[in-house]
């Protein structure tokens, strides 16, 4: 329905913002607050944080902004990029490939992932993938579904700031 549409585009919207504002947070633990012993990793993970996770964030909730219309494969989109007239196609085509290039990234620059993060990105991808194939899912299920995907981004944010014992120590410091 339109109204879901117009939903997710808000959601979409309201998500990059909080988004954005824990993403740079990471990213300024990573530079300023990493432990000594971590600097070999930090490397690798200031590369995710730029290139992975903020890059594809702004392209996706703001220059694409794709909204889906499942079961079929299709779609329009609302980002910049569509208002400024980039062909669909393009879009499209920089949407599949850039995770390509970022899980070949994580491979080539460190073994590491963290498996929480993969299985936000997994189910709501198989559910998706199901409905495409069956047409048996509505897009009432499918839509949110969907949406999930785009948590991915602020899902590793979190993990990141709260599973690293000084970055958490650093965030509770400023709550006292």
């Amino acid at each position: 329905s339109l109204r879901m549409q117009e939903s997710l585009i808000f959601g979409q919207r309201l998500l990059f913002i909080f988004s954005s504002f824990v993403s740079s947070t990471t990213l300024f633990c990573l530079v300023k607050k990493t432990p000594q012993n971590q600097l070999r990793l930090r490397n690798y993970l200031i590369i995710i944080q730029v290139v992975s996770i903020t890059a594809t964030s702004v392209y996706m909730d703001v220059l694409f902004e794709p909204v889906p219309l499942f079961p079929i494969l299709g779609g329009y989109c609302v980002g910049l990029l569509c208002s400024l007239g980039v062909s669909p196609k393009t879009l499209v085509y920089l949407f599949v490939q850039v995770p390509f290039l970022q899980v070949r990234l994580r491979l080539l620059t460190y073994r590491f992932q963290v498996a929480i993060p993969f299985s936000l990105l997994f189910f709501p991808a198989y559910i998706l993938f199901i409905s495409i194939i069956c047409d048996c899912i509505p897009y009432s299920i499918t839509l949110p579904a969907y949406f999930t995907l785009l948590l991915h981004p602020l899902v590793h944010n979190l993990m990141m700031l709260f599973g690293t014992p000084t970055y958490r120590q650093w965030i509770k410091s400023h709550f006292r």
